[in-house]
């Protein structure tokens, strides 16, 4: 376990690379960056990090917690998720270039995924958000899962893409559309099986 002054120096180097991400293209940032800006030595960035990889999955891992924070509240799936991308949308407009080069997409989509799974088959009643109800019902939760987490990043590279970005409240309007639909389906679909 990490003792409460090495916690606080990863914080701040994961900080300083979230604070550059805010400003710059991920390609752009260097490790002597990071340290000037957490004011560390490149000695104490290697103790911590491999390299600036090793730290951007610190930084994912963050920003999934911070989902699951929301999840917890009571959010939906895609309400928490949209919301934390707006709050870091610097961050993921900087990181655009880099999604398409790197391992970035399936290593948030993993970590996505993973919540969506965790949060549909918890014993409690998932029936406030349609995602995960469609993921509970599912005779295979993990790939339902992995295939709303991928749903949600299409639209967030989309989002990223555009010129003139889409609303929050499109984008919201067309995920609560798209997931009643989905629903729906899943109710004829379970109701035919069940007929049969």
């Amino acid at each position: 376990m990490d003792t409460l002054k090495q916690q606080r120096t990863k914080k701040e180097i994961i900080d300083a690379m979230k604070q550059l991400l805010g400003r710059e293209n991920f390609s752009d940032i260097t490790v002597k960056q990071v340290c000037e800006t957490a004011m560390i030595h490149h000695s104490t960035f290697y103790r911590y990090f491999l390299d600036k990889y090793d730290l951007l999955q610190a930084v994912l891992g963050i920003i999934c917690d911070d989902i699951n924070i929301l999840l917890n509240a009571g959010q939906t799936v895609g309400d928490a998720t949209f919301e934390i991308v707006k709050r870091e949308e610097n961050i993921f407009r900087h990181l655009n270039d880099y999604q398409r080069e790197s391992s970035f997409y399936s290593d948030f989509l993993n970590g996505l995924s993973g919540l969506i799974t965790e949060y549909a088959t918890k014993d409690k009643s998932v029936s406030h958000d349609a995602l995960l109800e469609i993921v509970k019902r599912s005779k295979n939760p993990e790939l339902a899962s992995y295939t709303a987490a991928g749903a949600i990043l299409g639209i967030i590279a989309k989002w990223n893409d555009e010129v003139t970005p889409v609303s929050n409240e499109t984008l919201h309007t067309f995920l609560d559309d798209s997931y009643t639909q989905l629903t729906v389906y899943s109710d004829v679909i379970s109701k035919k099986s069940a007929d049969n």
